[in-house]
């Protein structure tokens, strides 16, 4: 049985603003899963160190003449009949990689049958990245694109990701496969963190699945695309500054009543009364997160809205600690906008290497738990008595075989994010509600075939899902 974390008194001055900052009530009922997010629907191993670029290699796959490179990470190859270790790893006619003044590192495994651009399938069709230099230790083989989709952790459960730092290119070696989406947060993060082999089960799972499984008029997971999610603005230094006032909830970046947002023209918040914008700086790692944005004559606002630095955890201190502010930020549960949230470049890429934001109806109200820092206020269909709070971490069942269930190659996908890192319930709605960038460039990626509304619809079913094992869980007393 969990722990509970009383409140703090001075939350409970602010129960009704946070009920009000935190929105939840729309008495609007959409007809669609997406149309009304509130309350109506809307393998294994560890890669080498990176090293000097090593020999070139032509399109049939053979390498350049005799170049070595130091030991690398056997990321996916570019030949039509092989793969070739890219950054350092050396084909067939170059020299092997030597450590600096050390004897060679052992080269690493070969990969796990991943096809690479062009080239056959097959076991030993990668070659595994040279050892780390000087120290003979094996790089594990990353295999290049097409291979198993049903994810095998290594002994110890976690997936051996390279650590990056936050808002950095992520290589996940864990799954045999390369990826180089942008994601946000350090490789610490828990939106991060593969979820352990071994993974304790909440008491209760079972029964809050079924609750979860039946909590909506629309029994099925959907992913919000377009109504109701985040789109994502990039920004850089050219970027015009806006003033944007918080209007209910200022929290960190706002705590003085209003920021500095370089907001670019032509942006807009979510359709949807949740109006959620994030503005998303790669060179500062840094987002500015808005519920309830508008752009008025008289400028921009924003219900509750904060920034976060997305080098860091992707948490926030709960509300519990002093100044309460700092806790809240533009979703229910506190979290950044960007965490959790599908993105085109990862979907291109073929995986997703962190854990999703998901919500429904009967998210447990009053109550949450860490990673998140605030909880869902008391509604008609959220209350304190039932569901997974805040910050509960929910996963696919990471033995069902996703090459057997007639999933596309979108859904596919996402289903591998859910076995590999799961979801944290970040938010309510009215259905089993995935988020995907909303912004005006996604939609456009969307629409065109990337992924649906209804992309894994009847396809995984809400009982194949289960409740990780929660720790101490806080009293907002909302």
């Amino acid at each position: 049985m969990n722990s509970v974390q009383r409140p703090n008194p001075i939350l409970v001055a602010f129960a009704c603003l946070a009920a009000v900052s935190l929105g939840c009530i729309d008495a609007t009922i959409g007809e669609s899963p997406e149309a009304n997010d509130r309350l109506a629907p809307q393998s294994a191993g560890t890669s080498g160190r990176a090293g000097a670029t090593g020999s070139s290699t032509d399109p049939s796959g053979t390498a350049g003449t005799g170049a070595t490179g130091v030991g690398a990470s056997g990321s996916a190859g570019t030949g039509n009949g092989n793969v070739v270790g890219a950054s350092g790893a050396t084909g067939t006619g170059g020299a092997p990689g030597v450590g600096a003044g050390a004897a060679a590192g052992t080269a690493g495994s070969v990969g796990s049958g991943k096809a690479g651009a062009g080239g056959a399938s097959g076991a030993g069709a990668g070659a595994g990245g040279a050892g780390v230099a000087g120290a003979g230790v094996a790089g594990a083989g990353v295999a290049g694109a097409g291979g198993s989709s049903v994810f095998v952790p290594d002994a110890g459960g976690m997936a051996g990701a390279t650590v990056d730092s936050g808002g950095q290119v992520a290589t996940d070696a864990g799954t045999g496969t390369s990826n180089t989406a942008w994601r946000p947060f350090s490789a610490a993060s828990p939106w991060n963190t593969p979820i352990a082999s071994n993974a304790k089960l909440a008491p209760d799972s079972a029964a809050l699945i079924s609750d979860f499984a039946t909590s909506s008029q629309w029994p099925f997971m959907t992913v919000n695309i377009e109504t109701y999610s985040v789109p994502v603005y990039f920004v850089d230094a050219t970027t015009p500054l806006q003033t944007v006032k918080a209007t209910t909830v200022g929290g960190l970046g706002f705590d003085q009543g209003s920021a500095q947002v370089p907001i670019p023209a032509g942006a807009q918040p979510a359709a949807g009364t949740d109006q959620h914008l994030a503005i998303v700086n790669k060179q500062t790692n840094q987002e500015w997160g808005m519920w309830a944005a508008a752009n008025s004559s008289s400028g921009w606002t924003c219900a509750v809205c904060a920034t976060a630095d997305l080098t860091g955890l992707g948490a926030r201190p709960p509300t519990q600690n002093p100044p309460w502010w700092m806790g809240h930020g533009a979703r229910a549960c506190g979290f950044p906008l960007i965490a959790g949230l599908i993105t085109v470049d990862e979907m291109r890429a073929g995986s997703i290497e962190h854990a999703l934001a998901i919500a429904y109806p009967h998210i447990r109200s009053r109550y949450y738990v860490e990673p998140a820092s605030t909880a869902q206020p008391t509604t008609d269909q959220a209350i304190g008595t039932r569901g997974v709070p805040c910050g509960g971490r929910m996963q696919l069942d990471p033995s069902l075989n996703l090459d057997q269930m007639g999933l596309s190659a979108s859904g596919k996908i996402i289903a591998r994010a859910l076995q590999k890192y799961g979801a944290f319930v970040a938010d309510f709605s009215g259905a089993m509600s995935l988020y995907a960038d909303a912004s005006p460039a996604a939609q456009a990626a969307w629409k065109g075939g990337l992924l649906t509304t209804y992309e894994i619809k009847d396809v995984i079913g809400l009982g194949k899902f289960r409740v990780l094992e929660m720790g101490t869980l806080y009293d907002n007393a909302n």
